[in-house]
Formats: C-alpha cells, sequence, structure tokens
C-alpha cells in the first residue's frame, strides 16, 4: 500500500489529510472514506503520527476502504499537492552503511586537492574500521521536513551543494533492544531520502577534532522525503535499485545490494538502550553513487534534481536561489 499525506491543490483550507493511492492516478481520502461508511471519524486517520501508533488496525482499514472504494473521497493525483509522508517525523536518524559512498566522497576530496587519481591509495580512502563495527548516525531536526516539488535553500555561501540519495523507513511498533530476528516487525514501510548536504560547510566542521556534522546538514528543507509511504510487505529492500537524474541527464545510478549492514541489524543496533517509537524515521545510509559530490559535481541554483527507487517513486527538488 502506498500512503501520503496531502493537502487540496487551490484550496483554502490548508488542514492535511491523509490518503492511499488506489491506483496510479486516483487518492482515496482515508478519513473521508472512513466517515462515509460509519458516519465517525478514526482518531488513526487524523494524521500519519496516528495512523502508525495504531499502525496494525490502521492498516487493515485502509486495506479495506481501498477495496471497496468511495467516489466522494477519491481525488485525482493532480488535484492534490503532496507533503511528506510523514510531514514531522517523531525523530530522525540517519546512519551510514554504504562504505562505497564514503570511499568514493574520499577519493574526490583528495582529487579536489589536487592529487590525481592514478595517486590516490584506494585502501586509504575506506572507512576506518571502527566504521564497520558500530555503524554511524546522527540525529537529525525533525522541523527542516519537507516533500515532494519542495525548493532547497542552502545555507548563505555553501560553495558545494549536493544531494544525497537514501532509502528511509517510518517505525511502526515501539520497541527496545529489538532482536535482528523481530526487527522487520517493527517497520511500517520506507519512502525515499534526499538528505541535502551544504559539503563546504560540513567538511569545515567535521575535520580535525569538530563534531558534526552541524551546519552542513541542519538547515531548513534539508530532509527531503516522500512522495509516499510503501508498507514493508510491497518493497523488497534486498533488490532495490535507485536513479538521480540532474535537469533531465543521469547523475548516478545506485543498488541496495552493497550496503555492509542489513536492515535487522541497523534497527537492533539502534534499539540498544534507546526505545524506537512509532512515527521515528531512520535514513538508511547514502547508497553508493548516490551523490553528485561522487562524480566531482555540485548543484548550482535552479537545478532540478530528479530521484527515483524502484518500488518507492520519484521524489523531485529544485536548488533555489542561493
Amino acid at each position: 500500500m502506498r500512503l501520503l499525506t496531502f493537502v487540496l491543490q487551490g484550496s483554502d483550507n490548508k488542514t492535511a489529510s491523509i490518503g492511499a493511492l488506489k491506483d496510479d492516478n486516483t487518492v482515496l481520502d482515508l478519513q473521508k472514506a472512513y466517515q462515509a461508511k460509519y458516519n465517525g471519524a478514526a482518531a488513526y486517520f487524523n494524521d500519519m503520527i496516528s495512523f502508525l501508533d495504531s499502525f496494525a488496525e490502521a492498516k487493515k482499514m485502509a486495506e479495506q476502504l481501498l477495496t471497496e472504494g468511495c467516489n466522494d473521497a477519491e481525488y485525482k493525483l493532480a488535484e492534490v499537492k503532496l507533503l511528506a509522508p510523514v510531514p514531522r517525523p517523531r525523530s530522525i536518524r540517519d546512519c551510514s552503511t554504504f562504505s562505497g559512498h564514503l570511499t568514493n566522497i574520499a577519493i574526490v576530496r583528495r582529487m579536489r586537492a589536487g592529487m590525481k587519481r592514478e595517486d590516490i591509495n584506494i585502501e586509504e580512502c575506506k572507512p576506518a574500521k571502527m566504521w564497520y563495527k558500530y555503524p554511524p548516525y546522527y540525529m537529525g531536526n525533525t522541523n527542516s521536513v519537507v516533500g515532494p516539488d519542495s525548493k532547497i535553500t542552502y545555507p548563505v555561501g555553501e560553495t558545494l551543494r549536493d544531494y544525497e540519495l537514501e532509502i528511509g523507513c517510518y517505525i511502526g511498533k515501539a520497541g527496545k533492544m529489538i532482536t535482528e530476528e523481530r526487527a522487520l516487525d517493527h517497520v511500517a514501510g520506507f519512502t525515499i531520502f534526499n538528505d541535502c548536504s551544504a559539503r563546504a560547510f560540513q567538511f569545515e566542521e567535521t575535520s580535525g577534532r569538530h563534531l558534526g556534522p552541524c551546519r552542513g546538514k541542519h538547515f531548513d528543507t534539508g530532509n527531503v522525503m516522500g512522495p509516499y509511504l510503501v508498507t514493508a510487505d510491497e518493497f523488497n529492500i534486498q533488490k532495490a535499485s535507485g536513479t538521480v537524474k540532474v535537469n533531465g541527464e543521469v547523475w548516478g545510478e545506485c543498488n541496495t545490494r552493497d550496503s555492509y549492514v542489513s536492515l535487522e541489524y541497523l534497527i537492533a543496533y539502534l534499539s540498544k538502550d534507546m526505545t524506537l517509537y512509532p512515527g521515528d524515521f531512520i535514513g538508511l545510509g547514502t547508497l553508493t553513487n548516490g551523490t553528485a559530490l561522487e562524480h566531482n559535481r555540485v548543484l548550482n541554483d535552479g537545478d532540478v534534481v530528479e530521484m527515483e527507487i524502484t518500488g518507492l517513486g520519484r521524489l523531485v527538488t529544485t536548488v533555489a536561489k542561493s
């Protein structure tokens, strides 16, 4: 099932509703369909956080409503504006799990410093041994989340504006000290995640003994999610592939096969001593070749970035004028 959060195009009422795709071109307003059938509202259809809080029951009812249909609760996709599937996640953890991405970044940084590629020691560019034992992550800003077709405003003075193609997952069942065997029971679904990066600030902030990332990641509009929350039963993360186009030109092709850790391991690791709650968002790491910098390229004013993941849809953003 493909779930979404939306507002009606051209309407004065900007209250967001949650829905599900009945087909590729039809959105079913779940609360409106429920009210038509039961003459009352369902709390778990108020917003996507409420849906995830009662995920098992809400998903079952949504599937029933989709099967039955309701003409008065249906809209054409062109009639709605999509927001992020969960406009304000309860938390954001963004992880690093693709060693190829980090290796590529290290190579390009050396090249930009003047080294020739043939002189670069690839082994020295790979992540440190500790990275493989403890998958690193940082906590993101839930207030900087935006959805499809947004304009991304990078920090003033940034010279290395970048995108990052990731897959993100939403938690649909609370848990702590979750075992790998039960980890997937806690996953509600997945979405495309563009973890925007201000590289010049990021590299300066994380050099030497500085902590980070700080301004290099934490800026308004920096976390782009969408277009849908695709439930876990309809997405195979083991066999997903992705493409990034900028202004219609392919800049990167990616897949999930070379992730160093499994989703099960990652959830078990993140839930050690810290409870995961419904509505929490986990970025599963930048896919190898999923950034502009890995190809020694940067974004410019007005660039249109189009990300596509098999099974998850297409996420488009535009770089705002600096």
